[in-house]
Order: C-alpha cells, then sequence, then structure tokens
C-alpha cells in the first residue's frame, strides 16, 4: 500500500513443514522476497495442556530448506533470509556458533534483539567482523520506567541496564519519558552505527513519532 518492502516473521513453533512451505509459496505468490525465520520460544508451562508446540523444524532448517526452494521454485526471483540474532546472553559463544551455522543455511541478513547492554554493543563489533552477512541492529525506545521494567523482567532476550530504568521517574509526565526514551534510543544508535549495516525499530505502543525525532536527529 505504502511501496515499502515488508518482511513477515515466519516461527517454526506453530506450523508443521507442510504448512510452513504453504506459507513460504503463498507469500511469495503475494510478492513477498524478504522473511525473518525464527525458532520460537517454547510455550509457556501453565498453557501447555491446552496448547501442544510442534517444531518440526528450527529456524537453522527451516532456512535451509527456503535455501533449497530458491533454487528449484523460487530460482527466477530468489527469497532473501533474515535470521534473528540475541546478543543480551551471557552465553554469546553459542549465538556466534548459531549465527555462522544460520548463514551457512542461506541466512543474508540478521536481525538483533533490542539492544541495550554495553557487553552487546561490544560484541556487535566483533560479529561483524567474522561473518559476511548484514547486521541491522535492535532499537527499542523505552516509553516510560513501567515500560523499562515489564521488558527487563518478562520478555525473555531482553535486558535493560539500571541507569536506563533509573532515567524514568515513577511520576514522570509523558512528554518528559518520551524524551528521554528517545534520548536513550539516540545514544545507542550512535554507539552502535558503526557496527552494522541498518536499523530497525521496535516501538511500544505504536510510538512511530519516536521513530521520527530518533531519525531526524540521526540522519
Amino acid at each position: 500500500e505504502v511501496g515499502i518492502e515488508v518482511m513477515p516473521h515466519i516461527c517454526c513453533r506453530d506450523r508443521n513443514i507442510i504448512a510452513l512451505k504453504a506459507d513460504l509459496l503463498g507469500a511469495y505468490t503475494e510478492g513477498i522476497r524478504n522473511v525473518l525465520i525464527i525458532t520460537g520460544d517454547p510455550i509457556p508451562c501453565s498453557e501447555r495442556n491446552e496448547t501442544k508446540s510442534v517444531f518440526d523444524l528450527n529456524s537453522i532448517r527451516l532456512m535451509e530448506l527456503i535455501n533449497t526452494m530458491n533454487q528449484e521454485q523460487f530460482a527466477a526471483d530468489p527469497m532473501k533470509i533474515a535470521g534473528g540474532l540475541n546478543l543480551n546472553t551471557d552465553r554469546k559463544d553459542i549465538q556466534m556458533m548459531r549465527a555462522e551455522k544460520k548463514a551457512k543455511a542461506g541466512a543474508q541478513i540478521f536481525l538483533t534483539q533490542p539492544v541495550f547492554e554495553e557487553g552487546a554493543i561490544d560484541y556487535l563489533a566483533q560479529l561483524k567482523k567474522r561473518e559476511g552477512t548484514k547486521i541491522l541492529g535492535g532499537v527499542m525506545p523505552i516509553v516510560s520506567r513501567r515500560n523499562a521494567q515489564f521488558l527487563n523482567n518478562e520478555i525473555p532476550g531482553i535486558r535493560i541496564p539500571k541507569e536506563y530504568v533509573n532515567s524514568f521517574a515513577p511520576d514522570m509526565p509523558k512528554n518528559k519519558a518520551r524524551d528521554a526514551g528517545i534520548e536513550i534510543a539516540l545514544s545507542i544508535v550512535k554507539k552502535i552505527m558503526n557496527s552494522i549495516d541498518g536499523f530497525y525499530f521496535i516501538t511500544p505502543f505504536n510510538r512511530a513519532d519516536m521513530i521520527v525525532k530518533i531519525l531526524k536527529r540521526t540522519f
């Protein structure tokens, strides 16, 4: 509708291999040429009596399947494969190994989890040197203290330093909190800019206005 390329996220957890292949064929027919492949988090224990995970494939095996389809059904105009990259973990060596496997399976682009910690920022530079793929750094503007605490405590793969959380007073007006979130995001953008090939933004509550302000002050 607006002339921007889209990148659907395809999760291995909820579909068997037949359904995944059908999704890919349908997406290709609709003109989609970019896909982000993720394995998906396990079903929470509280819901396992009613819902079961599928996991016919994991992200690496699905990438291998798409790579094969790129040489067959999609040979005229192959799909670009993107993979996830979690740098907010103490076992970054394991993430590095998985990144290398994903690259061999056909991943051309990596999208990181939202970057906040200095350790993740430093590791991006190392990863960029080792991989021949493109890296898009995830930037998630924080909108309030409550938002920061929720992300820190409830969302796997995201760790927000205390100094960022403490940038927001409990009774902070919304406009002041928005400005504080923009300043934090800008500082992260500047730190990772030379270690990545581009950004993607994840804004809570569809706060597109924050993205616009960050972009105007970055470029």
